[in-house]
């Protein structure tokens, strides 16, 4: 599934790495992440009730781990922004 601006910039949106690292975002905006491996609890369950008493869209897109281990956040959503990343796409 392709990845819009409209995916990332709508409603609240949580990235996930298939290594269980989170990273949520509102309207666009970064709010928070998780890093899974240092212990941090996973933030899928509290955006989505944030959407839910928002009124507002949610959506989470599966990502794989980049191979850059300097990697951050905003690279992946530079990645899909230009169509160089590849998200599944899950509500």
């Amino acid at each position: 599934m392709q990845v819009t601006p409209a995916d990332i910039f709508s409603g609240v949106t949580v990235l996930r790495l298939e290594n269980g690292d989170e990273a949520v975002y509102i309207h666009g905006l970064f709010l928070e992440c998780a890093d899974i491996a240092q212990g941090d609890k996973p933030l899928t369950d509290i955006a989505a009730r944030l959407a839910g008493l928002l009124k507002i869209p949610f959506r989470q897109i599966t990502l794989p781990v980049p191979d850059d281990e300097e990697w951050c956040w905003n690279d992946i959503v530079d990645a899909l922004l230009t169509g160089t990343g590849s998200g599944r796409s899950g509500v």
